[in-house]
């Protein structure tokens, strides 16, 4: 008897460590040969053997199987596999007596990265020269021991700079947090994050140039493994500028003059929205008639 779970892991990247856990109950197994649980990169590879109920026998127990780590049996396979959109872990058990005296049972099946690891911006679009605060978040939820030896860093794109004061923080447990200003730098090392739980570790962050700008940091490594990169972008707006005109100016009394508001956003790659703006007349000006009302702005009123 065996079971089989496909799953998705082409959108893995390269590098990224994938770790199955898992649960078991000790039935009185006899401990036959095909009671393993196995690992292929897809339906055309061969199986290739990660655990063995035999040799794990626990007779009338719970056994918790923890951080198999499954792109590194796959890498060292003869030939080499790798993880596709039908990768496939198979469960399986050999057994000829009833449950209560044979086999085994499986919970608690968890597949994934051991530690997540992502960051963001807050908020993600500012105008010239404000502030965003920059969150990495070292997620543990579903980890089943605490991850340590959390180390990361991370240089900032390049038009994105450390604020001032940058007001670096962490609540994570320890480690070294690290910032260079004059490098737009950061650097955690030495930390740890308990299971079940997650920890983040933020900074102040700033933009003279307006874009899209994308942080990307270096791998997140820890005692649970290799979590990848994790990135974040920054929107900055430039300013819309704004101006008016009179053509002819000037005219000779009760002549007409075309008045013109122009709305430059040439200097960004972004929509300007929500354009509101007033204009009050002094009393020695007033509306033509006709007025001859236009304008080239998308929409409004």
């Amino acid at each position: 008897n065996h079971a089989i779970l496909t799953f998705d892991g082409a959108g893995y990247p390269p590098g990224q460590e994938l770790f199955l856990d898992f649960s078991w109950y000790d039935h009185g197994d006899e401990g036959d040969t095909p009671d393993v649980v196995t690992i292929r990169g897809s339906p055309l590879d061969e199986w290739i053997e990660i655990y063995s109920f035999a040799v794990n026998s626990n007779n009338g127990s719970w056994t918790d199987v923890s951080d198999l780590e499954l792109t590194s049996f796959l890498a060292n396979a003869v030939p080499a596999q790798t993880l596709t959109k039908q990768a496939q872990i198979r469960f399986g058990q050999n057994d000829n007596f009833p449950i209560n005296t044979d086999g085994i049972s499986i919970d608690d099946v968890i597949l994934g990265i051991s530690v997540d690891f992502t960051a963001a911006f807050s908020p993600s679009t500012i105008g010239v020269d404000d502030k965003s605060r920059l969150t990495f978040t070292i997620d543990n939820t579903i980890g089943v021991g605490p991850a340590t030896d959390l180390d990361f860093d991370i240089n900032l794109a390049p038009d994105v700079t450390l604020a001032s004061p940058p007001n670096p923080s962490t609540d994570c447990v320890g480690g070294n947090l690290t910032i260079s200003a004059r490098t737009a730098a950061i650097s955690y090392s030495n930390g740890s994050v308990a299971a079940g739980t997650t920890c983040t570790i933020q900074v102040d962050t700033t933009s003279s140039k307006p874009g899209q700008h994308v942080s990307v940091s270096g791998d997140l490594t820890s005692s649970a493994g290799n979590s990848g990169s994790a990135s974040a972008t920054l929107t900055v707006k430039g300013p819309v500028v704004f101006s008016k005109v009179f053509a002819p100016n000037p005219i000779v009394a009760g002549e007409v003059s075309t008045l013109t508001f122009t709305i430059d956003n040439s200097a960004n790659a972004f929509d300007a929205t929500d354009i509101d703006f007033t204009d009050t007349f002094p009393a020695t000006i007033s509306v033509a008639g006709p007025a001859n009302a236009w304008t080239t702005c998308n929409g409004g009123t």
